[in-house]
């Protein structure tokens, strides 16, 4: 983790969280005129194991468990 550049960090919760989010928020609007809707999250569940091949996998698994 030590070694892993901030830049990479920052593009990987990006676009894993704040892309996520992003859909959510612009989705819920179009539910809530149409009166009805679901959203389905869905995420890896190899969270808690990922890849072991450097660099550190922290950001894959950061974002696997915020979605």
């Amino acid at each position: 983790m030590h070694e892993l550049d901030q830049a990479v960090f920052d593009r990987t919760m990006a676009v894993n969280v704040n892309g996520t989010w992003n859909c959510l928020r612009s989705q819920i609007p179009v539910m809530l005129e149409a009166g009805k809707g679901a959203i389905v999250n869905t995420s890896s569940t190899a969270a808690p194991w990922g890849p072991p091949e450097p660099p550190c996998p922290t950001p894959p698994r950061s974002t696997r468990y915020s979605v």
